[in-house]
């Protein structure tokens, strides 16, 4: 599992990307329960709770290869994820992400729905 391998591989900023993501949700949903606004026009048919989302995977949104990764992991001894892990292995974690965009418990995306959710805490 991918998730395993990123907690285990670089611990710390894996829980503060999970545990991130985790209470800015909650506080854009804690905003909308308080403010209702109508869903913001910026991508016709997406919900404001999928711009949510869509916002969260483009603040790690780089090019890089893979060769960029290894020299940054191995040269530099950085601690943090890639960025294409940052971006995806905590939204990968949170059912509520499944739910907005209802994927199926089969999905790579959906498999939070099942009993492979890492639970943190």
């Amino acid at each position: 599992m991918l998730l395993s391998f990123v907690l285990s591989a670089f611990p710390l900023p894996s829980f503060q990307d999970n545990g991130g993501i985790g209470l800015a949700w909650r506080t854009f949903q804690r905003y909308q329960s308080t403010s209702p606004t109508k869903d913001v026009e910026m991508l016709p048919g997406t919900s404001n709770d999928q711009l949510f989302w869509i916002w969260a995977s483009q603040t790690w949104c780089a090019t890089t290869s893979w060769a960029t990764v290894n020299n940054e992991l191995n040269v530099r001894g950085d601690v943090h994820s890639p960025f294409p892990v940052r971006g995806h292995a905590p939204i990968k974690n949170m059912p509520e992400f499944a739910q907005t965009f209802q994927c199926s418990p089969q999905s790579d995306m959906g498999s939070s729905l099942t009993s492979k959710r890492c639970h943190l805490w």
